[in-house]
């Protein structure tokens, strides 16, 4: 027998102890896939329906660039709802050659801001009406020294901070967003302020405000005593990402209302005024014995308010409840999700085993044969 035959076998075991190990590794890629497209597959902003997009550029002027945004959002709207993305640059200019970018947002309708767009201008920045919904998405730069960098108190427009960065440059009196009763969602990215006292990076005074969730990125206020989240009345909560005030000022302010948050997820004090709570939540993990009762949760400050007034419901999602509040808590993980990622993690163990165990036994029948 020469060589190459004497090799062949040997190839040959190889060659399956190859596939074995690419089986394995394909099981665990897949796996690892899986749980990160359920993992984010929620936190698509974007809807259904028709598509459009505006590129900006420094050579537009601030009515040329409304005009085709708003133009677009119409057509989008007369479609039956659908998306409308801002790409492109238009950076700093003086306040005497611009006026705020007022768009009105209809229902079913979502502008995705990529877009860098800045400026220096004593009124808002930009300003949102209407009933739709606008996205702050990754490598979006929304900048200036203004009253509001973005308003949307004027209307009932969802804001979603999805990435990308909103910032405020005044020292008196500015905010980064200026909200109202359609509240803010933020997943990632940044919105900071360096305004002192009580002007904000998340701000408002509106009596109907809608509802602050932070599942990500962080929102920093580094004025002398700034508020990273003022709110007057409503809700605030607080399951990701970092919420800080840098010199000496709250994290999070509320007149009447309840503050929320994972702990370990608010660098600073919080403080409600009138009448509230600011609750410590034990773990971004929630146990389903935890349903009606106030398990978890730690009473940080009350103002009229008990720990026992507060109650989990868990019968459609993560959600705190009392008599006079309601915070929906996305952002956290259910005790039964972990619990069946850890057994689909043990499937796929079990079956990687079975592979190597069927190649190993694979490989000792070959070698008997060879032997006898």
């Amino acid at each position: 027998m020469d060589m190459n035959e004497k090799s062949r076998p040997r190839l040959k075991e190889k060659k399956i102890m190859m596939i074995a190990a690419s089986a394995v590794v394909a099981l665990f890629l897949l796996a690892s896939a899986t749980f990160l497209f359920i993992d984010n597959n929620n936190d698509d902003d974007t809807i259904l329906g028709a598509e459009a997009s505006v590129n900006i550029t420094n050579a537009m002027s601030s009515e040329s660039i409304e005009n085709a945004i708003q133009g677009e959002i119409y057509k989008v709207a007369g479609a039956g709802g659908g998306n409308v993305t801002v790409n492109g640059e238009r950076k700093y200019v003086a306040a005497s050659s611009i006026k705020t970018l007022e768009l009105a947002i209809s229902q079913n309708t979502t502008v995705i801001w990529k877009a860098t767009y800045t400026g220096d201008i004593s009124d808002s920045l930009i300003s949102l009406i209407g009933n739709g919904t606008f996205v702050i998405d990754k490598g979006a730069v929304v900048k200036g020294d203004n009253e509001d960098t973005i308003r949307s108190y004027l209307g009932n427009v969802h804001v979603i901070i999805s990435g990308g960065t909103v910032e405020n440059t005044r020292s008196v009196g500015g905010c980064a967003v200026h909200y109202g009763s359609g509240g803010v969602t933020m997943a990632s990215g940044t919105v900071k302020s360096v305004a002192i006292n009580d002007h904000s990076a998340l701000y408002t005074k509106e009596p109907d405000a809608g509802a602050v969730l932070i599942k990500g990125g962080t929102v920093e206020a580094t004025g002398d005593e700034g508020v990273a989240i003022f709110c007057q009345k409503g809700t605030v909560g607080i399951t990701g990402g970092k919420v800080a005030s840098k010199s000496g000022g709250y994290a999070v302010k509320i007149d009447n209302g309840v503050v929320a948050y994972v702990n370990g997820k608010v660098d600073g004090m919080c403080t409600v005024t009138t009448q509230g709570a600011v609750i410590e939540i034990e773990s971004s993990v929630v146990k389903r014995s935890w349903d009606g009762t106030s398990d978890g949760l730690k009473m940080v400050l009350g103002r009229g308010m008990v720990k026992s007034d507060f109650k989990w419901d868990l019968s459609n999602g993560k959600t705190i409840v009392s008599d006079k509040y309601t915070l929906v808590l996305d952002g956290l993980s259910d005790e039964r999700n972990e619990s069946n990622m850890m057994m689909m993690y043990i499937l796929v163990l079990v079956i990687a085993a079975v592979i190597v165990a069927a190649a190993a036994f694979y490989f000792l029948k070959i070698r008997k044969k060879k032997e006898s």
